[in-house]
């Protein structure tokens, strides 16, 4: 009997609510009168359906956005598909991974080429800060630190493009690097997967600074310089709750030519690396 009064009660208040006429606190208690149900609930009822009513409508614009239910496009039947919002929203992250930064190769002012290979246990550490657009594109500004160990110091020819050493002796040392990038990427919203890929590019400058110990030549490389640097992006992402995504990534990130060596061998290097990251990224969701 308590349940089929409550049912009754909601369903009055639903067509009540459609008529604003109708919400007279008068016709209200007559409509709990005839009913037997109590008036404050009846008006508690209301009260919370005119809130949920009166709340701001979403705005379509476009199946490849998201929704305001933070559920990315194509992952909800019949919500995104259907209406969804401009995410306009602004966002940070963190990211760590591995990078493998194979060799500093270039020529040296004696004419041989130097190469020096590097150990497997490079890595680098991220932070970001950005802006999503409507489009599906993103902009961001992102600082990274990597850090790589060196492993032997060889000295050779190139021939057909290829290097061919001469002498290998072992260094140890390490090259650090700090990088400032703007990155700006698109994220594919509309593939209907949970997964969702993207791809991006990014344009900055990078400050390298190390030194490589070959002591079977008694020499000492070192390097102190900021350089302009290069990134190629794609990833994809996985939405774990309405803010926060997490993602992986390849990244493959060189820069222009670095100045190493010592003494009257200084070598001008390329700096390339091919990178593997996982983050997290935290959004703040906006509504429109």
């Amino acid at each position: 009997m308590i349940i089929q009064k409550l049912i009754l009660a909601a369903l009055v208040v639903v067509l009540l609510a459609g008529d604003a006429a109708a919400q007279d606190s008068y016709l209200l208690s007559e409509v709990a009168s005839e009913h037997d149900i109590e008036y404050t609930d009846l008006q508690r009822l209301s009260d919370r359906f005119q809130d949920f009513a009166s709340d701001d409508e979403v705005q379509p614009c476009g199946h490849t956005l998201e929704c305001s239910t933070g559920v990315a496009c194509g992952d909800a039947v019949g919500c995104c598909d259907a209406v969804c919002c401009c995410d306009c929203s602004c966002y940070f992250s963190f990211f760590g991974g591995y990078e493998d930064l194979e060799y500093y190769r270039g020529e040296g002012n004696g004419g041989n080429s130097r190469q020096i290979t590097f150990n497997l246990d490079g890595y680098l550490l991220g932070l970001t800060i950005g802006k999503r657009y409507c489009n599906n594109m993103r902009m961001e500004c992102e600082v990274t630190y990597r850090e790589d160990t060196a492993d032997t110091y060889s000295i050779g020819n190139i021939i057909g493009g290829n290097f061919v050493p001469t002498a290998t002796f072992p260094s140890n040392g390490s090259i650090h690097s700090v990088s400032t990038m703007g990155n700006l990427l698109y994220d594919f919203n509309h593939v209907h997967t949970k997964m969702k890929p993207y791809v991006g590019f990014g344009l900055g400058g990078v400050y390298v600074d190390g030194n490589i110990s070959t002591p079977a030549l008694g020499r000492v490389d070192s390097v102190n310089e900021y350089v302009f640097a290069y990134q190629l992006m794609a990833g994809v992402s996985r939405r774990i709750c309405p803010w926060a995504e997490g993602y992986a990534e390849y990244r493959y990130f060189g820069t222009s030519g670095v100045s190493l060596g010592g003494g009257a061998l200084v070598g001008n290097f390329d700096y390339e690396s091919n990178n593997i990251l996982f983050g997290v990224r935290l959004t703040m969701p906006s509504r429109r």
